[in-house]
């Protein structure tokens, strides 16, 4: 398989700055890597490196942190490999899978995909049974179209401090009990979606 070409480093990303390259139609553009909490991870297999090559992400060409580029290349692989491809969302979704592409590649779009070579994942947190998630769109057409994939999945499914789901106080207690809610859970239990979509421009 042919490698993909490099991008030259774009202003903003230093020399040894951790980054991915990430397809943008034709050509491949350099994200910095999100901070990484949580154990150290295992070395990557061929297969796991071989997917990531195609998703435009080259562990060998970022900067010398291991273990925290490790753990970020695998859960890459996880993401890309558990995502929808075009034809499983069309069948999801009960439509053809030009469709799909109108919706992933629109301007602004209605669903939210990883270009992977010339095919787009889709990741499964934006799909519920056999349709999208409620009002999902809204927040889909404010996102960053730069935004680092994983952030943009890690946001829709953390808890988020701003959405919060209150317990009315019953009996002799009148306390107030609040629980944040992911963006995703938040839109599942139809509360607003306007206000979602207000949030997901800050990614």
């Amino acid at each position: 398989m042919p490698s993909l070409p490099v991008a030259p480093r774009p202003e903003g990303i230093c020399e040894g700055d951790a980054f991915v390259l990430v397809a943008q139609g034709p050509s491949l553009v350099a994200i910095p890597l999100p901070p990484q909490p949580g154990p150290v991870g295992q070395a990557l297999t061929e297969a796991e490196e071989r997917t990531l090559a195609e998703g435009g992400f080259h562990p060998a060409r970022a900067a010398p942190a291991p273990d925290a580029l490790r753990r970020t290349a695998q859960e890459y692989y996880s993401l890309l490999t558990q995502s929808l491809d075009v034809p499983a969302a069309a069948r999801l979704l009960g439509v053809n899978a030009s469709r799909i592409r109108q919706r992933v590649g629109g301007r602004p779009p209605s669903l939210y995909g990883i270009k992977l070579n010339r095919e787009w994942r889709l990741p499964r947190f934006q799909f519920h049974g056999k349709g999208t998630v409620p009002g999902i769109e809204a927040a889909i057409r404010e996102l960053d179209p730069e935004a680092h994939p994983l952030a943009v999945v890690r946001w829709f499914i953390t808890p988020h401090q701003d959405l919060l789901q209150e317990d009315r106080p019953s009996g002799r207690h009148k306390t107030f009990h609040a629980a944040a809610l992911s963006p995703v859970d938040w839109l599942l239990e139809g509360r607003s979606a306007s206000v979602l979509a207000a949030l997901a421009a800050q990614i």
